[in-house]
């Protein structure tokens, strides 16, 4: 049994049991009437260029975010499902919390004529969102990514073939509540 199937089956289960906690606060959390919808659009590595849906619930927030770029004969591509949970920190301009945790499922495809490669990620980081006003901000996020799946295809294998079943993890978003 190798490393990288341990490491991948410890992600998974982490995961889920990440994602019963989260249902259990997020159930806790649903009769109170504080819900707010967020646009986002940002950068991050992996999810590229992206913009985005969250929707919040007092400290909980679910996001789905839809990426891409097309550069040099490549095309770039990215789907991410997340939920946040804001634990601590508060702004000036807001009653929100700043200070969050955010695991989620990431799918990522890098396509161009001479290979294709795709891949899943469950991904774990924290961050912080900062107001510029009542209903506008910025959140910057750092942490890692645990790869689950892997598929490449190559016409050509390259001279210098990079494998990183963990990858690094960060981006930066802009936030408007609708």
């Amino acid at each position: 049994m190798s490393i990288q199937y341990c490491l991948r089956k410890i992600a998974i289960i982490v995961f889920i049991t990440f994602l019963i906690l989260c249902q259990s606060v997020y159930a806790q959390e649903e009769n109170q009437p504080k819900g707010k919808t967020y646009l986002t659009a940002g950068f991050g590595v992996m999810e590229v260029f992206n913009i985005g849906l969250d929707l919040e619930n007092n400290n909980s927030q679910f996001g789905f975010k839809v990426g891409g770029l097309v550069a040099d004969g490549e095309t770039l591509f990215s789907l991410t499902g997340d939920y946040s949970y804001y634990f601590a920190g508060n702004s000036k301009r807001t009653n929100n919390r700043t200070w969050f945790g955010k695991t989620g499922l990431q799918y990522f495809s890098d396509k161009a004529d001479t290979f294709h490669e795709k891949a899943a990620y469950l991904f774990a980081r924290v961050g912080k969102r900062f107001y510029f006003s009542s209903k506008a901000g910025v959140k910057i996020d750092l942490g890692m990514g645990f790869r689950i799946h892997h598929y490449e295809y190559y016409k050509q294998r390259p001279l210098i073939d990079f494998d990183f079943p963990v990858m690094p993890g960060m981006g930066i978003s802009f936030f408007y509540r609708i």
